[in-house]
């Protein structure tokens, strides 16, 4: 999945490729570490296999924080766009009638000049 990510970026933008990238970082060193564990024996130390359990367990919290942080971000992206454009709509709403008026008779006569020129 990793070599699809780089080689072929299937994503929009490069740095969705890069966001996913990571994470797929991550999730490979999760498995190798568990690799370890599966084929650790009796004679290695428990300590050593108790290193190679947190090393799972951050790579984890790492996938988890890393995700959350992009989801909070494309979160505030989305927030401020609405709020710009809400913005924008409140303030063409709060125009005086005499602006608006101007803004309509404008609007219409080019449409009108438009449709002249065809």
């Amino acid at each position: 999945m990793l070599a699809y990510l780089i080689i072929i970026h299937p994503l929009e933008s490069k740095h969705e490729n890069i966001k996913n990238s990571a994470g797929e970082l991550a999730l490979i060193g999760i498995c190798s570490s568990a690799m370890f564990l599966v084929n650790d024996n009796d004679e290695n130390a428990e300590s050593k296999r108790i290193k190679i359990g947190w090393v799972i367990v951050c790579l984890s919290g790492l996938i988890l924080l890393w995700h959350t942080l992009q989801l909070l971000k494309e979160a505030a992206v989305s927030i401020y766009k609405l709020l710009k454009s809400g913005t924008k709509i409140i303030l063409n709403h709060l125009k005086s009638p005499k602006a608006k008026e101007a803004t309509n008779q404008s609007k219409y006569l080019d449409s009108a000049e438009k449709l002249e020129t065809n």
